[in-house]
């Protein structure tokens, strides 16, 4: 799971969880996310993404511009803990509130880009 849970961006699944920074509702979101698997099982499958304001914010040239994690401009937003889960990806779950009351909240999602690098999916 990819999004956002009880006001909060989260990531949750196979590779570990992780949570932070609240989501600003009514603002438009450009959110990229990278899935790092390691089929050995020796090192972590980890799940990172970061948020830009699609009004104000610049989106990097390259992911090799963001170290850890944080609100800062060159943090990864979220990054899950990290589970040697050998991690195969087989579906990808967005999540914007609870699943509950999705239906009472206006969510639109313009576009989603799978890519193996940062500019298949930034167009950068």
């Amino acid at each position: 799971m990819l999004g956002v849970r009880d006001g909060m961006w989260s990531v949750e699944g196979a590779a570990g969880s992780g949570a932070g920074y609240s989501f600003g509702r009514n603002t438009p979101w450009f959110v990229v996310a990278r899935l790092d698997c390691h089929a050995s099982g020796i090192e972590p499958d980890t799940i990172r993404f970061k948020f830009y304001n699609a009004t104000s914010d610049s989106v990097h040239a390259s992911d090799s511009q963001l170290n850890g994690q944080g609100i800062g401009a060159n943090n990864w937003t979220v990054i899950s803990t990290g589970q040697s889960s050998m991690l195969h990806p087989t579906q990808l779950k967005i999540v914007a509130g609870a699943e509950s009351t999705a239906f009472s909240s206006f969510v639109q999602i313009d576009e989603i880009r799978i890519g193996r690098s940062w500019t298949d999916v930034t167009g950068l």
